[in-house]
């Protein structure tokens, strides 16, 4: 729902679909060239411009229901050409701070259009029998790739200078990897056990990243994980 076009970057609906279609083509070329059987897809929230900020509201072009329909039914065809090409796809859905239903204050944590796109994927996707849905509850997934434990979160309950130690008390165990978005650009630190990984924007740079002078090229990862070595390669795949 972003119309941006700035110094830095240009972003609107043609540019969504531009970029959307690299990111899926790179997924499948790289994917194939890793000999990737199992494909794990993190949406890792912030799928809808929203309604939260002003700021948000004035670059928006479409409205939050628009938003909802469009990035539902891209996501659907981006799920079931990946379907196409790799044996199993695991898609992890977490919703951001941006699709709530107004200030977090006044709503709980369920009210929030992204928990539509889910819903909306289950029932659109329910013949595609090699592609398995799972929608976070309380603003985290856990997961095993590999032997290794994966916790997904979108990063507004979740700092990345805190997580490494909130997460593992509240779970019990240490998480291999924590992955998460939120801040809007790319990032990667080793704590101790835990390596702690930040996805980019797919948008970039848009008025209130300017005014912050929050500097970020759009990219998106691939990550490639080897039943030895653990995470073996991360791609940063860019725009």
């Amino acid at each position: 729902g972003m119309d941006v076009n700035n110094s830095m970057n240009k972003f609107n609906k043609d540019v969504f679909f531009e970029r959307v279609n690299k990111l899926t083509n790179s997924i499948i070329d790289k994917g194939k060239k890793n000999e990737i059987s199992t494909l794990h897809v993190a949406n890792l929230g912030d799928l809808l411009s929203g309604i939260i900020h002003v700021s948000t509201r004035v670059q928006s072009n479409e409205d939050i229901i628009e938003q909802t329909q469009l990035v539902s039914e891209t996501l659907a065809e981006v799920l079931v050409k990946l379907a196409c090409n790799f044996e199993t796809i695991n898609f992890y859905h977490l919703v951001g701070n941006h699709g709530r239903t107004g200030n977090k204050n006044d709503v709980g944590m369920k009210e929030n259009f992204e928990y539509l796109i889910s819903w909306y994927l289950e029932a659109r996707l329910r013949d595609v029998i090699n592609v398995n849905i799972v929608t976070e509850q309380d603003g985290y997934l856990a997961t095993d790739i590999l032997g290794k434990k994966l916790i997904f979160v979108h990063g507004n309950y979740d700092r990345i200078d805190q997580c490494v130690t909130r997460l593992p008390q509240m779970l019990g165990y240490i998480p291999d990897y924590i992955i998460g978005g939120h801040i809007h650009h790319n990032y990667e630190k080793e704590h101790g056990k835990t390596t702690v990984i930040v996805n980019g924007s797919l948008i970039g740079m848009d008025d209130y990243a300017m005014q912050g002078r929050f500097a970020a090229r759009p990219s998106q990862k691939f990550i490639v994980f080897d039943e030895n070595e653990g995470l073996e390669a991360t791609y940063i795949i860019r725009f």
